[in-house]
């Protein structure tokens, strides 16, 4: 049972780093950079795109028109605009409004589908180029959102983009919703991935601590049921047969006692004083290992459950796509 003290401590601390620390880290760092990256953010969402009348298929005695112009083609966009942050974004925190931006074709039209919540205030207004809109509206609380159709005198559909300057937002970032374009693996993000593997870990952590409450709970009731093997004035040897009947190999039990042990006379019976000295420090260890354990429970616990709320919410808003 004699080991050296020195040994033990960079054993238990490395032991709790890996135990408690690496997990949490796994878990905390994923959270604390959703919550840093989406206190504002503004997502534009392609949602489909198809061609409704292709010019180059049609008889050249018929003429293609939309509102009484004449079009070479027509196409439309399904787009949805929604603020994916955690912050509303008011009138007074715009500098640049919105504007969604098509790279060739002119905007023919603007259609708006659907208002998350249906009251919202939303104005579109396109430029005299017709080749882009400003999205307006006086509050944008999280999770409120517009889906809309831009219709396109083109024949196949262009692509889109958008633009904010807004006060906390980096970039409006953009999004393909379209169910052919979403795989779950590519529709998730990284930080996520990280944060499912510490929560993995973490709940294995959890289920070895539960494993080691119930073994310690069976050392300390063998110990204290240890007149049943110990004789009431035991030598050095049958002591530490004790100890390692009821507690196996404890490196940090045998910090404790060890150098005790180690200055008894061997063969003969313990002083009551060194006897005393001794059964303090077990009960000491045991009290402690218990409370440590138990923490180590909570904490364990506590953080599985929160990776785990966390993983699902973010999966779950992921798949969803804040979709319209």
């Amino acid at each position: 049972m004699s080991i050296s003290p020195q040994h033990q401590v960079p054993r238990e601390r490395g032991s709790f780093f890996f135990r408690l620390i690496l997990p949490a880290l796994a878990i905390l760092v994923p959270i604390g950079w959703s919550l840093y990256r989406e206190r504002i953010a503004v997502e534009l969402q392609l949602l489909s795109q198809s061609v409704l009348v292709d010019a180059a298929q049609t008889p050249k005695k018929v003429q293609v028109t939309y509102d009484q112009r004449s079009v070479p083609g027509l196409s439309r966009v399904e787009l949805g605009l929604v603020n994916s942050g955690r912050k509303a974004i008011r009138g007074q925190d715009v500098t640049t409004p919105i504007t969604v931006v098509i790279d060739s074709g002119r905007i023919l039209d603007v259609l708006t589908d659907r208002l998350t919540p249906e009251n919202l205030q939303v104005h579109f207004t396109v430029d005299t180029t017709r080749q882009s809109v400003v999205v307006t509206t006086p509050l944008l609380n999280p999770g409120d959102g517009v889906r809309f159709t831009l219709l396109i005198g083109r024949t196949s559909p262009p692509h889109v983009s958008a633009s904010a300057r807004i006060v906390g937002l980096h970039r409006v970032s953009l999004a393909d919703r379209r169910p052919e374009m979403r795989p779950l693996w590519r529709t998730v993000p990284w930080p996520i991935y990280l944060a499912l593997l510490g929560t993995v870990v973490t709940f294995l952590f959890l289920v070895v601590a539960l494993y080691t409450a119930g073994y310690s709970h069976r050392a300390r009731h063998v110990w204290r049921e240890r007149h049943f093997f110990l004789p009431e004035s035991p030598t050095p040897e049958q002591y530490a047969g004790a100890l390692q009947i009821c507690f196996g190999e404890d490196p940090a039990l045998a910090s404790k006692v060890g150098a005790t042990i180690d200055g008894l006379v061997p063969n003969r019976q313990i002083p009551q004083p060194q006897l005393d000295t001794l059964n303090k420090a077990v009960e000491k260890h045991i009290r402690n290992s218990r409370v440590r354990v138990y923490w180590t429970i909570v904490v364990l616990g506590l953080f599985s459950t929160a990776g785990a709320l966390f993983v699902t919410f973010s999966v779950v808003h992921a798949v969803r796509g804040l979709a319209l």
